[in-house]
């Protein structure tokens, strides 16, 4: 990006440990020196105000577009940029980055900064829950729980993660699905059903090792019950990336399905928490979003 340009900056204050005034001072300084002109919100007016900043901005003429925080920040920016002419940067400061470490972003701040101004553009795909996008991953069964466990908590942070996981992983009920794609239907009883468009959840945990934000599909990644003896080996597993090499997980690669399940309840959308029917459409869009990557 070439100095003396606008960009429009989107904060989330209180991402991951939060955005401290060193933090800010930083970005502030770097803004004066490379552009002619930024505007900034905070993501805490709401959703509903962060949507239409976003539009204002677009419709102002602004091209540049800056997340500062983690996906749940990213995807309340980036949903209203896909097909736009319009670039997405991306200052990681959230608990988990997915989406960052997927693109290989730097998680220091001050890199992630430089990264604006020494930068290759790509497209990245983008999926579709009901209409919902998502960018890295969105998921039914235990980990929307989770999703949500974790949205209800005062803390942050991957240790509030991990505490939710061991208190709620053996008391988890797995759900039976009826799974429509291509020309087949498919039942299972799953843990968890995850769409990942991206390969990990955050924080380097890897439930699709395989996934390409850049290859037209989504990886259907089914998690059947297991005992519960196993959950330090498959814990690990999804930390080393191999859960794929376990028995009680099956991936299916795929451009679109139609997900049942007994009666409407939770789902998750890039880690956020949010309530679907018992019918669940998926759809992945490709080349949907231009970012700035290494």
């Amino acid at each position: 990006m070439t100095s003396n340009e606008h960009i429009s900056v989107i904060i989330n204050p209180v991402a991951g440990s939060g955005f401290t005034s060193g933090k800010m001072k930083e970005l502030k300084k770097s803004l004066e020196k490379n552009y002619f002109r930024s505007d900034i919100h905070y993501t805490c007016k709401s959703s509903i105000d962060t949507e239409k900043f976003v539009k204002s901005e677009l419709c102002s003429g602004s091209r540049h577009f800056l997340a500062v925080g983690g996906d749940g920040t990213v995807n309340m920016v980036a949903r209203h940029l896909v097909h736009e002419n319009a670039i997405l940067g991306i200052l990681p400061i959230g608990s988990g980055n997915g989406l960052a470490r997927q693109l290989h972003i730097p998680l220091k701040f001050s890199k992630a900064l430089d990264l604006i101004n020494y930068h290759n553009i790509i497209e990245i795909d983008y999926g579709l829950i009901n209409n919902t996008v998502f960018f890295c991953t969105a998921g039914l069964g235990f980990d929307a729980e989770i999703a949500y466990s974790f949205s209800q908590h005062k803390n942050r942070g991957l240790i509030t993660y991990l505490e939710l996981i061991l208190r709620e992983i053996t008391k988890y009920k797995s759900q039976e699905y009826f799974v429509k794609y291509k020309d087949q239907t498919i039942s299972a009883k799953a843990f968890m059903i995850t769409f990942a468009n991206a390969g990990q959840f955050g924080n380097n945990a890897y439930i699709s090792p395989e996934a390409k934000i850049d290859d037209g599909f989504l990886d259907m990644c089914i998690l059947s019950p297991f005992p519960r003896v196993l959950i330090p080996v498959l814990g690990m597993k999804v930390l080393t990336r191999q859960i794929d090499r376990s028995k009680y997980y099956k991936m299916i690669r795929l451009r679109e399905a139609v997900l049942t399940r007994p009666a409407h309840g939770l789902a998750h959308v890039d880690g956020e928490p949010i309530m679907m029917p018992e019918t669940v459409k998926i759809k992945v869009v490709p080349s949907g979003l231009k970012v700035w990557a290494p």
